[in-house]
């Protein structure tokens, strides 16, 4: 589902990275270290039609980051943050990102009509913040 991407950040990094998704352009932003929550990256889509759905984030492995940032012992590893704003309700959600891939952030029903994700820049001083990817998966009727 496509989507519109906006970065409200102060100080981000942006890397080409094979492992990241899209089509053309294969590029991940990153933010190192924890902040106090001021920016945050966001992705905006409208769902076509009412309905349940999962919403799943891109984490690739960036082992690249690790190298670059090791003296300074950054981890990929750690906890982020995101906001999720439908229609009719708004969710806070912290995922480990121990793993890589598409990670789901849950099932949510919403009517159709804009929806929000949105990446805040909480979080470790130590861990490395990235932002790649969402896609939200039709599952079915509301129930």
């Amino acid at each position: 589902m496509a989507g519109k991407v906006k970065r409200v950040v102060s100080s981000v990094v942006i890397f080409i990275l094979n492992n990241a998704y899209g089509l053309v352009y294969r590029s991940i932003v990153a933010h190192t270290g924890g902040g106090e929550g001021k920016s945050w990256v966001e992705w905006r889509t409208n769902l076509e039609r009412v309905g349940k759905y999962e919403l799943f984030v891109h984490i690739p492995e960036f082992s690249a980051m690790n190298i670059m940032y090791k003296s300074n012992l950054l981890s990929q590893r750690g906890t982020q943050s995101y906001t999720i704003v439908l229609l009719e309700a708004r969710y806070e959600i912290s995922i480990n990102t121990s793993d890589y891939g598409w990670i789901s952030l849950g099932e949510y029903e919403s009517t159709s009509g804009e929806c929000v994700v949105m990446l805040h820049d909480t979080g470790d001083p130590n861990h490395i913040i990235i932002g790649d990817a969402v896609k939200w998966v039709y599952v079915g009727e509301r129930g």
